[in-house]
């Protein structure tokens, strides 16, 4: 007879001296400085408190809790949502770099606290909570969460006033935190796809972009369009609930919005690509090859365009990074990371171009770590940014907190471990400063890929 004997694997090895594990540990962390609510006494960011309990007063709606997007203070359902579909898309990708790092739990937390605010929010069948709070009225202030007093107001859509971009995206990030918590608990999994499937339907029968229906979110988070969520919503309930009519919708959806096309980013507004994506591993999976295939050719496109080899003109900066947009530089360059990773493990690819793409990502994130002697994120290296554009890690633990630790040269007083800044302009220069938001500023949807991109690559 035949013995088989299982090996342990072996212990991960860093392919230079990044430490990927603690990498990703800090990136949670961030996530977890980002928390609004009834933070508990077990947070392990020691300098923050409860902050904004009294959310939803304004529409009668308890809707503490949530993330705050940004450096302020406003609750943005649309890339809230967004975050969390990418966060949920990564660990179900590339597990292992989870597990293996010991931070599975702690990324399910992290989930876990923006749908419990999601759940809040959908206070009912036809109408959703899409943002609470008014940079109008917050951006006058400089102050910890703890002690801003001005009014939050609530912003829904509903089927007069429609958002189905938002709803749909929404849909997407409950039904694939679902997949993350499936075989886990199966009650809070069941609840998730309840609100998702519901979300969903509202998207569908109440057609309209949300930043239409909620002015205030127009000048800072526009939406671009709801088609791409649509069809992403569609394929997040597929793969939670492997119903065949989720799966049918999309590939409809797909042709009647023309979305056969290729793009050149993937952000919190467009997911194309990412659809894509996922249709061509549905296609090679039910032996529709031809659609495979051209599903797959948009992906490549965008890789191909992402690597510098299709553009014009250069779109790399001078030392190598993506360089898509002067906001968010680091965010596009590693969403095309993790998109290009996760385009990788397609068996159809040719090996060659799979070795292209992991290189790809790797350099992306090797310059983000700080390869070119400057770091992008908050805490790693010896040479990261120090005054990250961030109200509550400015503020000191003690005294007053205004517009004078705004203008301070000072590093921020709280170290906000793990935060991914928007990065260099398009010759490589960065400056440290916080009252330069555009390069300082930081977002849980910059965040969100860039902790994808590093789980690929540490999972390779």
């Amino acid at each position: 007879c035949k013995i088989f004997i299982s090996l342990p694997r072996p212990p991960f090895t860093p392919r230079n001296n990044y430490d990927y594990n603690l990498v990703i540990h800090n990136s949670l962390l961030f996530f977890e400085a980002q928390r609004s609510g009834d933070i508990g006494s077990n947070s392990r960011i020691r300098w923050r408190f409860p902050a904004h309990m009294t959310d939803g007063f304004d529409c009668g709606v308890d809707l503490s809790g949530g993330y705050y997007v940004s450096g302020d203070y406003v609750k943005y359902g649309f890339p809230t949502a967004s975050a969390m579909t990418m966060l949920a898309w990564g660990y179900l990708e590339f597990p292992d770099a989870y597990d293996e790092s010991g931070e599975t739990r702690y990324l399910r937390e992290a989930l876990k606290w923006g749908t419990d605010y999601f759940i809040k929010a959908h206070v009912s069948s036809n109408k959703f909570v899409g943002q609470v709070g008014l940079s109008d009225l917050e951006n006058s202030f400089w102050l910890r969460p703890q002690d801003m007093t001005v009014d939050r107001p609530c912003y829904n859509v509903t089927d007069r006033k429609p958002g189905s971009d938002l709803l749909a995206e929404t849909a997407a990030a409950m039904a694939a935190t679902a997949k993350v918590f499936m075989f886990l608990d199966d009650p809070y999994v069941q609840t998730l796809l309840q609100h998702a499937r519901q979300l969903y339907d509202f998207a569908k029968t109440s057609r309209g972009t949300y930043s239409l229906s909620i002015r205030p979110a127009a000048d800072h988070y526009p939406s671009n369009a709801y088609t791409d969520e649509l069809v992403w919503a569609a394929l997040w309930l597929y793969e939670a609930t492997n119903e065949r009519r989720f799966l049918a919708d999309a590939g409809r959806f797909y042709d009647e919005f023309g979305l056969n096309e290729a793009k050149t980013e993937v952000s919190w507004d467009l997911k194309t690509t990412p659809v894509q994506l996922l249709l061509t591993k549905h296609a090679y999976r039910s032996g529709a090859t031809s659609r495979a295939e051209d599903y797959l050719d948009k992906v490549t496109q965008f890789c191909e365009y992402s690597l510098n080899r299709t553009a014009e003109e250069s779109i790399h900066t001078p030392q190598g990074l993506l360089y898509i947009n002067q906001w968010g530089t680091t965010r596009y360059a590693c969403n095309a990371a993790f998109v290009c990773l996760v385009a990788s493990k397609l068996p159809a690819l040719d090996q060659n171009l799979k070795r292209t793409y992991r290189k790809f990502a790797e350099d992306q994130i090797d310059y983000v770590l700080g390869k070119t002697g400057r770091s992008f994120v908050v805490g790693h290296g010896s040479n990261y940014p120090t005054q990250p554009h961030h109200r509550a890690s400015s503020c000191s633990m003690a005294g007053m907190c205004g517009w004078t630790s705004y203008h301070s040269n000072s590093s921020n007083p709280q170290l906000l471990q793990g935060a991914l800044v928007g990065g260099p302009d398009s010759t490589d220069q960065f400056t440290n400063d916080r009252s330069d938001y555009r390069s300082n500023g930081v977002s849980i949807d910059y965040n969100a890929g860039f902790q994808g991109a590093v789980a690929g690559i540490r999972g390779v």
